[in-house]
């Protein structure tokens, strides 16, 4: 009988997902592996980091759980420890199975972020791991639990992996005291490193994110279909900074984001892009300092409004006097 164990990493922001955490460590136990949850090894420096990093390496499969919040942000990279993780998991080929929660919005208002950058920093995070082969979606804790258990039963299937033997040199003992020995190891990390961290986050250069292509999809607007009729689309591929340009002019003054759709709709004049696209090239001005957003109460209900920070107005000039 094959009594090879394999070990799962269990990666999520923590305070929000705690029960979730919890439910992924049973599935995995379910499932005949063996969960390595890092509640003791939260990393808010990068010599923790290392720490995480070495037990990653020690796994046959990752896990990453995606709810509403982010999560704490590394001041040198200006990614989040999880959004990190992941990218190291990816470095390594180490098999990554990615499971998203279907509707950020529904969730309760302490389990989301509340800063527009953060936001802005969960949707493209979201957007990449779900490009992620063995990625699915989840509405609760059950559902969760169901996609979990089948994809990790899947990925055993295909992915070979070298997995813990018992007995010989591969015996449970091994994995304790590595653990142990970690876990003195972060222990000693936390108390050399109480300093202040600079928390301004090193992005991308500028130039780069401007000059940068996105590939827009766009479809004929229809008011009356009929029948047979054969909508036409057209793709265009363009730079953030001619979006930006054309956009820009529309919020000298405050402007709601139906606006913002519609300036993005207009580059096609007579066609639309869909909403994830939009909403992608929204969170990147915002990652980037061009536009803040705020909620404005218009009667019973609150509208999202955008306006250009000091930084979009300085860009918005600079790219009007590049006009023709």
């Amino acid at each position: 009988m094959d009594e090879k164990k394999y070990q799962i990493f269990i990666s999520s922001t923590y305070n929000d997902l705690v029960e979730e955490r919890k439910k992924a460590a049973d599935v995995i136990l379910t499932a005949g592996c063996i969960p390595a949850g890092m509640e003791n090894f939260v990393a808010t420096d990068d010599e923790q980091f290392t720490v995480i990093k070495k037990v990653i390496d020690l796994c046959d499969y990752y896990v990453l759980i995606i709810g509403g919040r982010y999560g704490t942000v590394n001041p040198q990279t200006g990614k989040s420890y999880t959004e990190m993780e992941y990218d190291y998991a990816i470095e390594k080929k180490i098999p990554v199975l990615v499971f998203a929660i279907d509707n950020v919005d529904g969730l309760e208002e302490s389990k989301k972020e509340k800063e527009e950058l953060l936001k802005a920093k969960l949707v493209l995070f979201r957007n990449k791991a779900l490009t992620n082969r063995m990625a699915t979606m989840w509405t609760d804790k059950e559902s969760l639990s169901l996609k979990m258990l089948a994809s990790i039963m899947n990925a055993k299937q295909e992915f070979s992996r070298p997995g813990w033997i018992r007995g010989g040199k591969f015996n449970s003992q091994i994995l304790t005291d590595q653990i142990v020995s970690l876990t003195e190891e972060n222990k000693k990390l936390k108390e050399e490193n109480e300093v202040l961290k600079n928390n301004k986050s090193v992005a991308m250069e500028e130039n780069d994110f401007y000059k940068m292509k996105i590939k827009l999809h766009y479809e004929e607007d229809i008011h009356i279909y009929f029948s047979g009729m054969v909508i036409k689309e057209k793709d265009i591929v363009i730079t953030y900074e001619e979006i930006f340009k054309h956009v820009s002019l529309r919020f000298l003054t405050e402007n709601s984001h139906k606006e913002f759709v519609k300036a993005i709709n207009s580059i096609v004049p007579g066609y639309h892009t869909n909403t994830n696209t939009i909403l992608e090239i929204r969170a990147q001005f915002v990652f980037f300092d061009l536009i803040e957003i705020k909620k404005d109460k218009q009667g019973k209900d609150y509208v999202e409004m955008i306006s250009l920070t000091q930084k979009g107005l300085n860009e918005m000039r600079r790219l009007n006097k590049l006009r023709g």
